[in-house]
């Protein structure tokens, strides 16, 4: 399963710091938050001094590019680093597919909505309002449907993540490889992000791939003692 790196919303310099990091992980791109008002171009034109245009950026200002016009003129405005650029995620409303369908049309890089639902996919995939999909549904089971009908329209997935623990973090794995649609790199990052993931054993990335486990069940073990350490009591 594809992973990418991820980043909150920093300077150029931590960002560029941040990318080589990744690389150095073994990662092949860095999701990055923002909104409209951060400086952008210079983020992106950082990280591709850094590491070199092949590192991919995933752009995800949930919905903080506010209109198409704005999503637009930033792609327009990052010239030749748009080939940096691996997707713009939920760049506007999620509410309004009409404009989703018109930024595929204009927008000069791919665009993803972040979904969690059956019938918002159907209806995403129906209207060709995307390019990709971010998909990170209530259960497995869920994830898996969901990508089954991403999967009839040829509208490739990653899993999305809260920054989650272990657990949680091996199930999207486990989904991702019963899920044909799922090619993209996912945000399986919590075991980077956390202190501590809980597990007696970390997820295994290699190469930017998290390793499907072949033990039982998820293939994973909690660290009782870690629990303990961290427990809060009411």
């Amino acid at each position: 399963m594809l992973v990418d790196d991820w980043a909150v919303r920093g300077t150029p310099a931590e960002l560029a710091r941040e990318a080589r990091e990744g690389e150095y992980r073994g990662f092949h791109g860095i999701k990055i938050k923002c909104a409209l008002e951060d400086p952008n171009v210079e983020r992106i034109r950082a990280v591709a001094d850094a590491v070199g245009t092949g590192f991919k950026v995933t752009v995800d200002p949930n919905t903080r590019f506010y209109q198409p016009a704005h999503a637009i003129q930033l792609a327009d405005a990052l010239g030749e680093y748009r080939q940096c650029v691996a997707v713009f995620e939920d760049p506007v409303p999620k509410g309004n597919l009409d404009w989703y369908v018109l930024l595929r049309q204009k927008l000069q890089v791919p665009v993803a909505l972040h979904l969690g639902h059956p019938v918002d996919v159907l209806n995403a995939v129906k209207r060709e309002a995307v390019d990709f999909l971010n998909i990170s549904p209530g259960s497995m089971a869920m994830f898996v449907k969901c990508c089954f009908i991403a999967e009839q329209a040829g509208v490739p997935v990653w899993h999305g993540s809260g920054v989650d623990l272990g657990i949680m973090d091996m199930s999207y794995v486990h989904a991702c490889a019963a899920a044909p649609a799922a090619t993209l790199p996912s945000d399986v990052v919590g075991n980077f992000l956390r202190e501590d993931d809980l597990l007696v054993e970390p997820i295994q990335i290699e190469n930017g791939c998290a390793l499907v486990p072949k033990k039982a069940g998820l293939g994973i073990e909690l660290d009782e003692e870690a629990v303990r350490k961290y427990e809060v009591r009411g």
